[in-house]
């Protein structure tokens, strides 16, 4: 897991040097309504009924660092959850899901009390369970100082029944596993150096850069999930997964073939529709004299639609050709210089010499 491109190396081994302790102490809840407030950490010193810590005289939270806790869980993007039993803790390990029994993100200090949790919003069932007295023990998850056992940090917390665990369980190694933790330590100038922060960093600072890190942590989780990928940057999902995921709707396509006859029938029915335009045209500029004869509605047949459409549009009415008998076809014995009557007067209206006329007739 570690050392992956998309996990910072300096910000593993900063939460490396954490250490956590798992249902260190006990609230107990009351049955009835499930409380809107919970203590999760005593004021003073306190230690678990198994005798933790071990080599220290307690754990202790004191308001300084009870004010520090508040500050950094209230500028977090998310809530902190409280499960059953831990089992967010376990769920990598039996498999098992791990829903929420509430959630509380808002703290205070009371004097003479300790830390309390004043926002906890309960779900249906945990409800249901504290109601019934099902449950009846709040167990924290909270980070110290191996050094001196102060509370540096609140995690989560969980319904059980179960209170005060011996510190040498599974639970508890799962609970190190999940915070990315191990027991052993590295001393100040080590964490403050991992973190990337200066040599005369507050410990307000090494918490906040620690607080930063979990954070990290939670969006590149996120963004694993988004993207599909394992924590090794692989897919999760095969090629095989994705193609079947992404089945067509048939109802919207149609066979090749049939689109394809569908495309000929169009083309034809435009190619016939352009041809009966052009017979129209044609035969329109017969009749008023902007074709002159049959020769050159040939030729502009050859042209083409557009072709035949500008030429229409800048030929003016010959009125010699308006009406004749011959509709401005070519009489039989009329073959001046080689053209007919109709060439002569397309000649005289266009301005073009009978050469230039010939010359473009052999290009055709």
């Amino acid at each position: 897991m570690y050392g992956h491109p998309l996990q910072p190396k300096p910000l593993v081994a900063a939460l490396r040097s954490r250490h956590v302790a798992v249902a260190a102490c006990v609230a107990e809840l009351a049955a009835g309504d499930p409380p809107t407030e919970i203590l999760l950490i005593p004021a003073g010193m306190f230690r678990a009924r198994d005798g933790r810590p071990k080599g220290l005289p307690g754990w202790r939270l004191t308001p300084e660092r009870a004010r520090e806790i508040i500050r950094d869980a209230e500028s977090a993007r998310g809530d902190l959850v409280i499960d059953y039993e831990h089992q967010t803790l376990a769920a990598e390990e039996n498999g098992k899901p791990a829903p929420a029994a509430g959630w509380f993100r808002r703290m205070q200090w009371r004097d003479g009390e300790g830390l309390v949790a004043v926002d906890v919003r309960w779900s249906t069932r945990a409800a249901e369970y504290i109601r019934a007295g099902e449950y009846r023990y709040i167990s924290p998850v909270f980070e110290y100082d191996r050094q001196t056992g102060e509370v540096t940090a609140i995690l989560m917390a969980a319904v059980t029944n179960f209170p005060a665990i011996d510190g040498h369980s599974d639970l508890a190694v799962r609970a190190a596993a999940r915070f990315s933790t191990q027991e052993t330590t590295m001393d100040r100038n080590e964490l403050i150096a991992a973190l990337g922060l200066s040599a005369d960093a507050t410990d307000a600072q090494i918490t906040a850069a620690l607080t930063a890190g979990r954070e990290a942590v939670t969006a590149l989780t996120a963004l694993r999930a988004e993207l599909g990928v394992d924590e090794n940057g692989d897919p999760k999902a095969t090629v095989a997964d994705l193609k079947a995921a992404r089945k067509p709707d048939l109802s919207q396509y149609v066979p090749k073939a049939v689109h394809d006859e569908t495309r000929a029938q169009l083309a034809a029915l435009r190619a016939n529709g352009e041809s009966a335009e052009v017979d129209r045209l044609i035969e329109a500029g017969l009749e008023d004299g902007r074709i002159p004869g049959q020769a050159t509605a040939d030729w502009l047949r050859q042209r083409g639609l557009a072709a035949l459409k500008a030429h229409l549009a800048d030929a003016p009415t010959l009125e010699a050709l308006k009406g004749t008998q011959t509709q401005g076809k070519r009489p039989q014995d009329d073959d001046k210089d080689g053209l007919s009557a109709e060439e002569q007067a397309v000649c005289k209206a266009t301005g073009m010499t009978v050469e230039a006329f010939k010359a473009a007739k052999k290009t055709d």
